[in-house]
Formats: C-alpha cells, sequence, structure tokens
C-alpha cells in the first residue's frame, strides 16, 4: 500500500491509497480478484491495483486510465519488467 500526501482519518487505516498491492495465496485469491478489486476501484485515489502470485513469478496490473473510471489490465511475466506507474518504480519480475 502507498499513500501520496497526508491521510489523518484513522490511525486503523488509510482512504486515500495510491497504489495497492497484494499477494495471493490459494485461500486468498478469489477475495482479492472479485471482491476486494471492486471496493479498491471505486476509490477514487487509487491509481493501480496489483496482484502477485505468491505460488510463482506472475503478476497483474490494473491501472486506472488517467481522468477516467476505464482500468487497464496489463499481466507480467518472469523474464518481464514489471512497472507502478503511480510511483515511478520499474524492476525485473523475477526478483
Amino acid at each position: 500500500l502507498v499513500v501520496c500526501g497526508e491521510d489523518f482519518e484513522s490511525e486503523y487505516f488509510t482512504s486515500k491509497p495510491k497504489l495497492i498491492i497484494e499477494v495471493l495465496s490459494p485461500s486468498t485469491s478469489l477475495t482479492d480478484r472479485r471482491e476486494k478489486m471492486f471496493v479498491y476501484k471505486e476509490i477514487e485515489t487509487v491509481v493501480e491495483y496489483i496482484l502477485i502470485e505468491q505460488d510463482k513469478v506472475y503478476g497483474e496490473i490494473y491501472r486506472r486510465r488517467k481522468d477516467s473510471e476505464l482500468w487497464d489490465w496489463i499481466e507480467f511475466f518472469p523474464d518481464e519488467e514489471i512497472e507502478f506507474a503511480s510511483i515511478d518504480f520499474k524492476m525485473p519480475m523475477a526478483e
């Protein structure tokens, strides 16, 4: 979870995340992909929602289009570089 700027509404949760990353396990994968994704996409400040597989080198990014309610879906595989555009960060997916 990445928050840019101040977010002091509660000491227990953040209400203005910019980037959310979920590490998927077999027991939580469906909840992360369905329930949480729909909730996170409704948060106006979220720019990227990233799902990383726990058991293999694979990731997905759901990225909000600039000035839009539409989202793009991008897959990343072991030999590729993953990019977190919301925080201007890249790294090899294998790492």
